[in-house]
């Protein structure tokens, strides 16, 4: 079975190239925003039995936070690992239940070398 490939809006130039070179065609994914910082995120393909791969930049902007988009990548991935005996609410990757996933991410530092203390 072919996998499926998610990449969120902040990597979506990364996850076409990334699909490009891999053979694959990206996943379409819902992203909504909503005021008060709410969001909606969703596969609009089925991703039952498949590999998932989800694509995610972890670096800080000024319109999105290195906590925000961790958040992100976090609230898509649930229900790809949840069991089918699992509440009905749980998670979004169309409630069902892939075969595996995988989380893709730069990393990134959340403190500079000039803001650390040394500790006692």
């Amino acid at each position: 079975m072919v996998p499926t490939f998610l990449a969120l809006s902040e990597s979506s130039r990364l996850g076409a190239s990334v699909c490009s070179e891999a053979g694959l065609a990206p996943t379409p994914l819902e992203e909504r925003s909503f005021e008060g910082g709410e969001f909606k995120l969703r596969p609009l393909q089925s991703v039952r039995g498949r590999c998932v791969f989800v694509l995610q930049t972890l670096a800080s902007s000024k319109d999105a936070p290195v906590a925000d988009r961790l958040v992100r990548l976090l609230f898509l991935i649930p229900d790809s690992v949840r069991s089918p005996d699992g509440p009905p609410d749980a998670g979004r990757l169309l409630r069902q239940t892939a075969s595996s996933w995988t989380a893709c991410g730069g990393l990134t530092g959340c403190w500079r070398d000039q803001t650390r203390t040394d500790l006692p």
